[in-house]
């Protein structure tokens, strides 16, 4: 049975090796080697992991993790900016588990505490121009296209493509 929980400290390991695995398969093709290995430094090892799952900042609220029997199926995470606008900034769910609502409810979980903590009513997300499994996700859910920019993280490497919906 898939469980959604709130991320501890303790999950840094397992948030590290999915996130990392699963930013590798996504983005294959579509960003070279060497920055995929950049993100995944500067975003999936102990340190950054550490100092977000034990924030109780309103710009990073954490990770919420699907999980059954243990094994993480699923991770979303996000927060809230400066205009009270929902953010996530990371979601991914194994590609063994897509297709089986877990996607949703995770998205739905974080969507709930950022609407009850902090009485957001739009909410935001970026994916990669391209992105084959994320935008067409994101859509279905009600995202609606906003507007293209450079990548945040590093603009020479591509277009994200920015998605808003009322929540």
């Amino acid at each position: 049975m898939v469980v959604i929980r709130k991320g501890k400290d303790e999950d840094w390991q397992d948030i590290a090796r999915f996130c990392s695995e699963n930013y590798r398969t996504v983005y294959k093709g579509m960003s070279s080697p060497e920055y995929i290995e950049r993100v995944i430094e500067a975003f999936y090892t102990e340190e950054p992991l550490r100092k977000e799952l034990q924030t109780t900042d309103k710009s990073f609220h954490g990770y919420w993790l699907a999980e059954d029997d243990g094994r993480v199926l699923g991770c979303i995470g996000g927060g809230v900016d400066e205009e009270n606008k929902a953010q996530v900034y990371v979601f991914y769910v194994d590609l063994t588990a897509q297709r089986k609502g877990i996607g949703h409810v995770l998205l739905e979980t974080m969507t709930d505490f950022q609407k009850e903590t902090y009485a957001c009513s739009e909410q935001w997300v970026a994916a990669a121009k391209g992105n084959p499994i994320g935008i067409p996700f994101y859509e279905k859910e009600g995202f609606v296209f906003h507007h293209e920019a450079p990548s945040w993280f590093d603009a020479s490497q591509g277009i994200s493509c920015h998605f808003r919906r009322d929540i």
